[in-house]
């Protein structure tokens, strides 16, 4: 929006849990604040981890891996964040050192600090914003740092999945005031160069369940979520009209299955215009009065159908707008 050339890189950390080493994991938990008894603890929980696997003969074999932990361990998931953030964070300051690259930078208007606001993270999954006019520039900057988080990685037994990686140009010409899309240096990444896959170069990306689109626009986000509401409803058919279901069923159903839908990620998403939500939230409906049916109409003493408000509606399901 502000007509500043940038490609935006979704990467994926290949078996994120199960990978890193032992001996990694050791070091982040003797960086922790506890008594030698809560940390001996904390590395048997993933240093004694065993699973039961099955022979293609029917047999059954104990196992004990010897890197990362299981993926539903509870306690894993803090234990991962803990050794994993401060790689990034090693990963980003090694970016801001490189002379060629340009950091999408910020400072935290309470401290002061400089932020960088161009690479999020949710759980092991990165999302990164690269400042580049050129296809070229933008080949350099990305070989550059993928063989920077592929050294750090690769200390903890860790790698990425090259193959799920996927970047999102948005590159200008003419400057930030009269920038007009580079179309000829898009058409070269879709090509494929160094440090980039053509097939991985989309004109949209998701991301925490939200797609952005390389013009900034949100509105493939809003169809994508209308085509995950249809896709959800419609695969239950004559549920939703099927008179032996209880209405109370067929609602936390609906609030699971299509209204979630909807709505997941989106407090990761920066904005939506109104109109947007306005096309939600009345596909929302149209689908609501399907589930409750009969139940939001008054048949009037002129034998009309008279059918209830939106509000009404609400009141009877217990589902709020999607502005809510």
């Amino acid at each position: 929006r502000l007509h500043v050339g940038h490609v935006t890189t979704g990467r994926d950390i290949s078996n994120a849990f199960p990978s890193p080493k032992h001996s990694k994991l050791d070091q982040m938990v003797e960086g922790v604040r506890a008594r030698g008894v809560v940390k001996a603890l904390l590395k048997k929980r993933y240093r004694q981890t065993t699973m039961m696997v099955k022979t293609p003969t029917g047999g059954k074999v104990i196992v004990r891996p010897h890197c990362g932990g299981l993926q539903g361990d509870g306690s894993m998931a803090p234990m991962f964040s803990a050794m994993y953030d401060p790689m990034i964070e090693e990963w980003v300051q090694v970016k801001r050192d490189n002379p060629s690259t340009n950091l999408l930078d910020g400072a935290d208007p309470i401290t002061g600090e400089v932020v960088n606001m161009g690479t999020t993270l949710f759980a092991d999954d990165i999302n990164e914003i690269n400042i580049v006019n050129s296809a070229e520039s933008f080949s350099a900057v990305i070989s550059h740092n993928n063989q920077v988080l592929d050294d750090i990685l690769g200390r903890a037994g860790m790698g990425q999945n090259a193959d799920k990686a996927e970047h999102s140009p948005s590159l200008v010409t003419g400057g930030p005031r009269g920038g007009r899309p580079a179309v000829a240096e898009t058409q070269k990444l879709r090509g494929g160069m160094e440090g980039v896959v053509g097939s991985q170069v989309k004109k949209s990306m998701r991301y925490l369940g939200n797609w952005t689109s390389a013009d900034g626009s949100t509105r493939v986000n809003t169809q994508k979520r209308k085509e995950r509401m249809a896709i959800n409803f419609e695969a239950l058919g004559g549920f939703w009209g099927n008179k032996k279901v209880r209405l109370r069923i067929k609602i936390i159903v609906y609030r699971g299955l299509v209204y979630n839908a909807a709505l997941s990620g989106l407090e990761a998403e920066v904005t939506m215009s109104q109109g947007e939500w306005e096309e939600l939230e009345s596909m929302h409906m149209q689908y609501l009065r399907k589930v409750v049916g009969d139940a939001a109409v008054t048949v009037g003493e002129d034998g009309i159908r008279y059918r209830w408000s939106h509000e009404a509606v609400r009141q009877l399901t217990g589902i709020p707008t999607m502005q809510s």
